[in-house]
């Protein structure tokens, strides 16, 4: 299990996406900027997610569904998060696209972990 974990390929994801997503988040949190906060969790969370697939340790064909998951997940709490911070009103077009965006993401997770769980990859 070691062996999978320390090659280089998972190391250079795991420690970019760390290096990278702390860089963002700090600059962002300075800056004011919760955007480029999220800009930063997201690339962080993609490129451990990036070398998770590299390990081999997720089932074949887990690793998009997990993605849609945690990003629909968000794009549904994130409305929720700027009305609480005073940012939008709770039904405006902006919350609206918002839970649109997160019911279709994780409907996709949900249909294709689904769809994994029926036909397993042989």
């Amino acid at each position: 299990m070691f062996q999978r974990i320390f090659r280089p390929k998972v190391l250079l994801n795991v420690l970019g996406g760390a290096v990278i997503g702390g860089v963002l988040f700090s600059l962002g949190d300075a800056d004011d900027a919760p955007g480029l906060s999220f800009i930063g969790l997201a690339a962080a969370f993609l490129l451990v997610m990036r070398g998770v697939y590299h390990t081999g340790l997720l089932p074949r064909g887990l690793h998009l569904p997990i993605v849609l998951a945690v990003f629909g997940l968000t794009a549904l709490a994130f409305p929720f998060i700027l009305y609480l911070d005073g940012e939008i009103r709770l039904l405006s077009p902006v919350s609206l696209v918002g839970w649109s965006i997160g019911l279709i993401l994780t409907v996709s997770a949900y249909f294709g972990l689904r769809r994994r769980a029926k036909h397993p990859p042989s």
